[in-house]
């Protein structure tokens, strides 16, 4: 473990690249640093600096050919770009603005994320809206999501669907639509993900888009499978939920094989037991010092970042394994839970740590 110091105001969000080589973070402290993952084990970590001028960003996107950030700016309601050049050992170098989209949020931005194809980028802000860009900044689309106040939406890990959620107890799913020569055709509805009595706060879903794990105001989680044709009407069919002891806005994240979750919770509480043939596994728990935080999985490296303010509440991030049963479905029932380490079956340790301080351009 290794802490990468640099930004002198609170962490908003952060995001590894495809490879899981570089870091980026953003701050409002009104800079960027971008981050070489190379030597993690050394006192001093060296970082490029991005000044956003007279603005801040709250959400920061690698490009997928890591040549290019995503930004969500904070007061303008903005989608920037900009261009990342190249070191000659292959780090990041030089970084300038790209592009400036225009205006087409009047709420404060929840959200920004970039097609792993490179076909369009998503921005989704706290109203209801939802829209869909090219790479070159022109508007490809614009949803009415319908849910009163987004909480959260995101592009898909294989890049062919957008997602939101909010205030009303649903996820909403649309498939962005190219033609075979890559010219954009529309955005149609996919499917929802339908059973809680509240609002969403927060959904994530599984490397090849066939899993999806939910958590509501309702108290509840929720496990989904989305390996359906959707475009017969088919609908996600629950494979199992349980009780979520946090009503405030929290977050999760699906591992690239749907078997592991990583959830943000306050005063330590500690989400259900994962039995699988009466064997029970929790992953790992680490402390977060921060109320609003986010769950980032590094898909490549499988690791676990939170990022957020530094307040005085005690939230930890807490990891879990879906071990697969005997058929290869995924199951999972509430189970007590202690404050103490111990050790589980094939290797597995559950653990509290100490807290610590504060596509192509």
């Amino acid at each position: 473990m290794t802490t990468l110091k640099g930004h002198s105001g609170n962490i908003l969000d952060l995001d590894f690249n495809v490879n899981g080589k570089f870091l980026a973070t953003s701050a409002d402290d009104r800079v960027i640093l971008l981050w070489c993952l190379k030597n993690l084990a050394q006192k001093e970590h060296k970082s490029v600096r991005v000044n956003v001028e007279y603005d801040h960003a709250t959400r920061v996107r690698w490009s997928p050919d890591s040549r290019a950030i995503v930004l969500a700016s904070a007061l303008g309601n903005a989608v920037q770009v900009y261009r990342v050049g190249r070191r000659e050992d292959g780090s990041p170098g030089n970084v300038e603005p790209l592009l400036t989209f225009r205006a087409a949020h009047q709420a404060e931005l929840v959200n920004v994320g970039i097609a792993c194809n490179g076909h369009f980028i998503m921005s989704i802000s706290k109203d209801t809206t939802l829209c869909v860009w090219s790479l070159k900044g022109d508007l490809l689309a614009t949803l009415d999501t319908h849910h009163m106040n987004n909480y959260y939406g995101c592009v898909s890990p294989c890049g062919r669907f957008v997602a939101s959620s909010g205030f009303t107890p649903d996820v909403k799913v649309w498939e962005v639509c190219f033609s075979k020569t890559g010219e954009f055709k529309e955005v149609k509805r996919a499917f929802e993900l339908k059973g809680h009595t509240s609002g969403v706060f927060s959904f994530a879903f599984s490397n090849d888009s066939s899993r999806m794990a939910s958590v509501s105001r309702d108290g509840t989680w929720k496990l989904w499978d989305c390996n359906i044709e959707y475009q017969k009407g088919q609908e996600p069919y629950l494979l199992t939920t349980g009780e979520f002891p946090c009503t405030t806005p929290s977050c999760l994240a699906l591992s690239p094989d749907g078997r592991t979750i990583a959830t943000s919770t306050e005063g330590g509480r500690l989400l259900p037991s994962v039995p699988s043939s009466g064997r029970t596994e929790r992953y790992g728990r680490t402390y977060v010092p921060n109320r609003n935080r986010n769950v980032t999985v590094n898909r490549k490296r499988n690791r676990t970042q939170a990022d957020g303010p530094d307040l005085r509440s005690e939230p930890y991030v807490d990891v879990l394994r879906f071990p697969r049963t005997r058929t290869g479905r995924r199951t999972l029932t509430a189970g007590p839970s202690s404050g103490r380490a111990e050790r589980r079956p094939y290797g597995v340790r559950r653990f509290r740590t100490k807290p610590y301080g504060p596509g192509r351009f």
